[in-house]
């Protein structure tokens, strides 16, 4: 005999990295808030359980996994004296696991990073430049390097 006392659905997202996998999941779960059996007399087909459930509780759940072929691979060099890379294998993963929680503890979104000033006059193209602020407004331009002006209009030299 089997008494039904919980239901869970679990949605998994799985993120694949080269030596380790992300999930994510969203996991909905209900206990049985009445279970109740047939009346004596019911008619034929009603003779299974009538369950009505609580109120679902949705949670959230992230694993994080080593890739055991890769750890075994590293530590069976490391044992043999071959070369290695066990030491960058389990820091990774580790960073990785900080840094996952450290975003999760986040109260809010990260802040935007702060306005930088213009770049000296001079330094670009200024056909380039124009072309960019002519699409784009003038409240915005690429911080990294001038190649990104000339992405825009591949006709420039």
């Amino acid at each position: 005999h089997h008494a039904l006392v919980l239901k869970r659905e679990k949605v998994r997202k799985t993120y694949h990295f080269r030596a380790w996998k992300i999930d994510v999941s969203t996991v909905i779960t209900a206990e049985v808030k009445q279970n109740v059996l047939p009346q004596k007399g019911a008619v034929s087909g009603d003779h299974e359980r009538q369950v009505t459930w609580q109120k679902e509780v949705i949670s959230y759940e992230v694993e994080l996994e080593l890739d055991t072929y890769a750890l075994i691979q590293n530590l069976d060099a490391k044992k043999s004296g071959q070369r290695h890379k066990l030491w960058e294998l389990l820091s990774d993963f580790i960073f990785a696991a900080r840094d996952l929680a450290c975003i999760a503890a986040e109260p809010s979104p990260l802040p935007l990073p702060p306005s930088l000033s213009p770049l000296p006059p001079g330094l670009l193209d200024e056909r380039a430049r124009a072309r960019y602020r002519e699409e784009n407004g003038d409240d915005e331009e690429p911080i990294i390097g001038h190649y990104l002006y000339r992405l825009r209009d591949p006709r420039l030299p």
